[in-house]
């Protein structure tokens, strides 16, 4: 993901995570920062993970997929 990089870019860990999302069209990938704050798509600003209605299925750690739930 471009965002994922540009925050590498400013010196801000991120991550992947996988989530799901409570509509027809499924789960889906956002970018999160280590403090809480995600990057999503389908918003146009930053959003805080607890101020969204996903639930976490896994993350992107050192390459590999971890399972949250």
């Amino acid at each position: 993901m471009r965002c994922r990089q540009e925050l590498r870019l400013l010196g801000i860990e991120s991550t992947l995570v996988f989530c799901g999302v409570n509509n027809p069209n499924g789960d889906h990938l956002v970018c999160a920062t280590l403090d809480g704050w995600v990057l999503d798509n389908r918003h146009k600003w930053v959003n805080s993970r607890d101020d969204l209605n996903y639930y976490w299925i896994s993350l992107l750690k050192n390459e590999k997929w971890y399972s949250i739930t």
